[in-house]
């Protein structure tokens, strides 16, 4: 999309605004899009790189009323209305309610505080990714795909019983 993005300006407005539809709809129609609030990671990725890649000139900039700053006439476009955003938003607040409503007790946290230190002493990554993920309390897809790590002297020497 940014290729086609590149050459198009303020004369252009009414293209640039059907090609962030088209965009969104794709999201939309992806086979993992399960829930809406879904769709805010591949917005904020695609408005990130509208910011980063595209060079910003008085040719295809708007001035955005809400910050009040200059910016690429398809970030006015690649966006979600009012009301998709109170729709995801609302989605989000219910799915956060219902997990506190869900929480379960952890009978034996020692146990599992002495599987982690286990797991991390392993050799396999997916022993590492899993006991980064309880030390964490991230979820294992965002330790697999977001995280990041490297080898620190000292770490594993630092572990209880190592």
């Amino acid at each position: 999309m940014l290729e086609q993005l590149r050459p198009l300006g303020v004369a252009d407005e009414e293209t640039i605004a059907q090609l962030c539809r088209a965009e969104i709809a794709d999201w939309r129609a992806r086979p993992t899009m399960v829930e809406e609030s879904s769709l805010q990671e591949p917005l904020r990725h695609a408005r990130n790189a509208i910011r980063e890649h595209l060079l910003l000139t008085t040719a295809n900039r708007w001035k955005n009323p809400k910050t009040k700053q200059d910016e690429h006439l398809a970030l006015k476009y690649l966006n979600f209305s009012l009301a998709e955003w109170q729709r995801i938003n609302s989605d989000s607040e219910e799915r956060f309610a219902r997990r506190l409503r869900e929480q379960q007790r952890i009978d034996n946290p020692d146990a599992i505080v002495h599987l982690s230190e286990d797991l991390l002493r392993r050799e396999e990554w997916y022993n590492l990714a899993l006991g980064v993920t309880i030390n964490t309390g991230r979820r294992i897809t965002e330790v697999l795909k977001t995280g990041s790590s490297r080898r620190r002297r000292g770490i594993r020497s630092g572990l209880k019983g190592s």
